[in-house]
């Protein structure tokens, strides 16, 4: 569905305008060689449901989902670094903001941070922006 890639313009388009954002980022099914020893971020946008919202001649549609912003910094480095990287993050996707690309406008539900894990070589902190829209039916 074309809808969903929109959605991931507009959600990207979001994040690379957010604070700090490190230049090294995986941009989700765009080729990307990791780092050996530096932070860098990947995306990934996640369509939960579909599900009818109005009846009728003007019938829409309403999509929910995720998107994961995964903040990837090396072990033994602490985790400052990517704790105020992941706040700034959140704070630049606030509640109802709206997003629009192509066919679509994308809003917020919410913003927050996950409890960060250590995936050997890297301490990975994920945000995770709930979000929603409309389209015809």
């Amino acid at each position: 569905m074309a809808e969903l890639g929109d959605i991931r313009a507009a959600l990207e388009t979001r994040l690379a305008s957010a604070p700090n954002l490190p230049a090294l980022v995986a941009w989700e099914n765009v080729r990307f060689s990791r780092p050996s020893n530096a932070l860098w971020v990947e995306t990934e946008t996640r369509r939960t449901s579909i599900r009818p919202s109005a009846r009728g001649p003007n019938a829409q549609l309403r999509h929910d989902g995720l998107f994961f912003v995964r903040i990837h910094q090396p072990q033994a480095n602490g985790a400052s670094a990517s704790d105020d990287l992941a706040d700034d993050i959140r704070k630049h996707f606030p509640l109802s903001v709206d997003m629009a690309a192509g066919s679509v406008t994308v809003r917020t539900l919410y913003a927050e941070v996950l409890t960060p894990v250590n995936d050997a070589p890297w301490f990975v902190t994920t945000v995770v922006v709930s979000w929603y829209t409309y389209t015809a039916q």
